[in-house]
């Protein structure tokens, strides 16, 4: 009888329960269930906009409208939400297939549902803009092609790893604390947008900022992560204060949001073997369509807009307003960041605002998913180069994963994921902390406890 890593026998019942559990997934993994799924998702998030969050008529007023569809837009959206289903591997071999496969549900799906309902664009642009996505999507299929990198393991202890780890990030929580001078009021989940707007007219680009994105990207997740992982329990309370201080700090949902979200993800693909693409499916549809939506009709609150579309429909919905607004205007050639240096900057605010004030109120910034911020600073060729950026991302992950235990590198692509989902992989690596990321990963020991894979 097969044993857990820890030497214990299962009992018969975990087994059967196990091999019913592979049974499903098995069929799950078979391409028409799989697209089942998909438009099951693609009905959800369609819904939660057009139906939810359109309905609310303060929404509406400031621009989240719902648009009526033109004939047979949304059939030929939902075919090619489909289509990546013909080379996306729907069983996980490497680290980069969970990052791929999250891009793919977070921005590439969104975007294609999203272009027919949020913009009065005719239906041949909605064609040529899904067509331009599901090129940049296709493209990051050329990762499977890269030899990967050739790395060392880094000779520490998991002694030294682990206090290292719970120092760094103690620290940056006591500056936190301290610097943004954080009070209890500051966890409001609804009074975000008033604290925001102070924090980008006083200190958009203060050190406490980015110290706070790199809490939540970096540090706040492998401590909840590696913590849970090697049975460190001491650092799962300090990764979980860490991620609420940064939301403090910042008034960013994501920053509370996205660690809790990975580690709950990744303890679940633990028991799943981390491979199965629709197991992360309908993992990522409970947390972030159903459960919303549950939480709206028990309560009439407005959940579906804080978790939904901050984390998925925004990102859809986002990348139709670049689309709409950098088709006729002159692209921003990255004047808000390496293009700066080079250029006089063509628009006197920044790319986020000016997109955001063009839909929305005055002030409104709005942050572009790689392909989005691509598009609008160098039109397609930056949509390739967003793709191109993300191919290295991946790139990266695979050769990491073959140096330290897979799991916490498949697992700690989801706040990479969220991360670029958001903003360029540029900015989501410097100014986010995805390089910081990257630097533990390859600190992180060998975890002797390993998951037993199914």
């Amino acid at each position: 009888m097969a044993t857990r890593a820890d030497g214990t026998i299962p009992s018969s019942s975990g087994l059967h329960v196990r091999q019913r559990l592979r049974h499903v997934l098995s069929w799950l993994e078979g391409l028409p269930a799989t697209a089942l799924l998909i438009l099951i998702y693609i009905w959800l998030c369609a819904y939660i906009y057009a139906d939810v969050i359109s309905a609310i008529a303060p929404l509406r007023q400031i621009g989240f409208q719902a648009y009526p569809a033109l004939p047979f837009s949304r059939p030929l959206a939902a075919i090619y939400a489909l289509l990546p289903l013909l080379w996306l591997r729907r069983r996980f071999r490497q680290p980069s297939d969970l990052m791929v496969l999250q891009l793919y549900l977070y921005v590439y799906v969104p975007t294609t549902i999203y272009l027919t309902m949020t913009t009065p664009m005719n239906i041949g642009d909605q064609l040529g803009f899904q067509t331009l996505m599901l090129g940049a999507l296709a493209t990051l299929e050329l990762r499977r092609g890269l030899p990967p990198i050739t790395i060392e393991r880094f000779p520490i202890t998991p002694a030294i790893f682990a206090f290292g780890l719970g120092a760094a990030s103690l620290l940056a929580l006591s500056i936190l604390i301290i610097g943004g001078e954080l009070t209890f009021d500051m966890l409001d989940l609804a009074g975000v947008y008033e604290r925001r707007s102070e924090l980008i007219a006083g200190q958009g680009g203060s050190l406490l900022l980015f110290l706070a994105n790199w809490s939540s990207l970096a540090l706040a997740p492998v401590c909840l992560i590696y913590g849970i992982l090697s049975r460190r329990w001491w650092l799962v309370p300090i990764g979980l204060a860490l991620a609420t201080a940064a939301f403090a700090a910042t008034s960013f949902r994501s920053h509370l949001f996205t660690p809790v979200f990975a580690t709950m993800i990744g303890l679940a693909l633990r028991q799943g073997g981390a491979r199965h693409f629709a197991l992360t499916l309908i993992l990522v549809a409970l947390a972030l369509c159903v459960f919303p939506l549950v939480i709206d009709w028990l309560t009439g609150g407005l959940t579906s807009w804080i978790i939904h579309f901050r984390f998925i429909g925004n990102n859809g919905f986002l990348s139709a307003q670049y689309f709409t607004f950098f088709s006729d205007m002159p692209k921003g050639l990255y004047q808000d960041s390496i293009g700066r240096f080079f250029i006089n900057p063509r628009y006197h605010l920044p790319i986020a605002e000016i997109v955001g004030s063009s839909f929305s109120i005055a002030g409104n910034h709005a942050n572009g998913n790689l392909w989005a911020d691509g598009f609008g600073n160098l039109g397609l060729p930056g949509v390739m180069i967003a793709s191109l950026s993300a191919l290295l991302l991946c790139w990266a992950l695979d050769s990491l994963g073959r140096v330290v235990h897979p799991l916490p590198v498949v697992v700690m692509s989801i706040p990479l994921a969220f991360a670029i989902s958001n903003t360029s992989v540029h900015s989501a690596m410097t100014s986010n902390g995805g390089v910081l990321l990257l630097l533990l990963l390859y600190l992180m020991p060998e975890i002797s406890a390993r998951p037993r894979e199914n």
